[in-house]
């Protein structure tokens, strides 16, 4: 049986894995799953984002089970977690996003992530870090126009705002 100050730590250490697996693991899915659909990309590409969102869904939830089990072990999860996700979103992007333009909202969800579990400093971080990426990511991937860059750099704003916005409710919730 477990002890009082567990239960309290697994009500609120869990949380931030709950809400990340209730909302953003099945966005990612349709918003990938739909890119494969839509893009009409090889079959080769195809099959990779396919095997690609299997794992990641099978990923999240198994450390999600794992963090309800074992509060304790939150921390090293969400370490694990994040890297784990912005690593196969990178490939899905490179992959789909030149053929299915939303793709760059996986970007977000790294950013998002990390705003849950730590503080502003990390959470600035983490979404300069994504925002290279994307934005090295459509470099690679083609020339584009002043109109193009601009939305790009919107989409880069989003990550940013977004992000710092959850950070600051969440530690606007955790003050409470």
């Amino acid at each position: 049986m477990p002890l009082i100050h567990e239960k309290i730590i697994k009500i609120e250490m869990t949380t931030p894995v709950q809400i990340l697996n209730r909302y953003l693991t099945p966005f990612a899915v349709i918003l990938v799953g739909t890119g494969i659909l839509l893009s009409s990309p090889s079959p080769n590409i195809s099959r990779l984002s396919w095997a690609i969102l299997a794992f990641n869904i099978v990923f999240n939830y198994a450390t999600a089970a794992l963090a309800y089990r074992r509060p304790l072990t939150l921390p090293k999860i969400a370490f694990i977690r994040v890297p784990v996700n912005y690593i196969t979103n990178i490939a899905l992007f490179y992959m789909l996003g030149t053929s299915w333009e939303p793709m760059w909202l996986l970007f977000a969800l790294p950013a998002i992530a990390t705003a849950i579990y730590t503080d502003q400093q990390q959470t600035i971080q983490t979404s300069i870090s994504v925002i290279i990426v994307m934005l090295t990511a459509y470099a690679l991937k083609g020339t584009y126009d002043i109109f193009e860059w601009t939305k790009f750099s919107v989409y880069a704003a989003f990550i940013i705002f977004l992000s710092l916005f959850i950070q600051k409710m969440r530690q606007a919730d955790k003050a409470k």
